[in-house]
């Protein structure tokens, strides 16, 4: 089952999101994220956070439909977004996504990029989407279709990750140890239909950009 969870963060480009949201089975927002599926017309499987930036008017519509919440205190040891998302794990989820977990909180964002460590320990498949990037832990061999206006940064998460090959890159890389303090994987572009990404040891953080 892949599970969608839908956050309070930045959000703009409605259509696009909520095309990727209806790939999902099962829809889990979060706190004031309610307020986003309402406007992308989206009905839940599940609400879960302490509601304290959810609008009462998205609240009260969401009860009528009789959509389930699991209400937490706004006092306690995680985030809404990570109790969303040991919940997802919980109900077997075989991939995430997450959506609207960007914005203007960078200790939140930073936090939510390293749930994606958290899940892949897992062995649970998990993304981030936002207006313009996709981001998530690599295979060790990750294939990625070429897309029009967009470039791959590629960020260690351990000390350091070795990158056995790059393919069908425009700066291809082999046999290069990439560590998490520098900047040589960040803005490449795939020049082939397609470009690989083969890794060795270390945890390796994709993101897919597009201005």
């Amino acid at each position: 089952m892949k599970v969608a969870i839908i956050a309070n963060g930045t959000l703009n480009k409605i259509d696009n999101i909520k095309t990727e949201i209806k790939k999902y089975d099962y829809i889990i927002c979060v706190d004031g994220g309610i307020d986003h599926a309402y406007n992308m017309g989206i009905i839940p499987d599940l609400i879960v956070g302490d509601l304290d930036s959810a609008s009462q008017k998205s609240i009260e519509h969401y009860q009528q439909l009789h959509v389930k919440f699991e209400t937490f205190p706004s006092e306690k040891n995680f985030t809404d977004t990570h109790l969303a998302v040991n919940l997802a794990i919980q109900k077997n989820a075989s991939a995430i996504g997450m959506f609207a977990v960007t914005g203007t909180r960078m200790d939140h964002f930073l936090a939510n990029m390293m749930l994606l460590f958290s899940v892949n320990s897992y062995g649970v498949k998990c993304k981030i989407m936002d207006d313009y990037n996709e981001m998530f832990i690599a295979d060790n061999i990750t294939v990625l279709k070429k897309k029009r206006g967009e470039f791959i940064s590629l960020i260690s998460l351990s000390e350091c990750t070795k990158i056995i090959k790059l393919e069908g890159f425009k700066y291809p890389l082999e046999n290069k140890i990439l560590y998490n303090w520098e900047t040589l994987g960040i803005s490449n572009e795939i020049i082939e239909k397609e470009g690989k990404i083969i890794k060795g040891d270390g945890q390796l953080l994709v993101i897919r950009s597009c201005d």
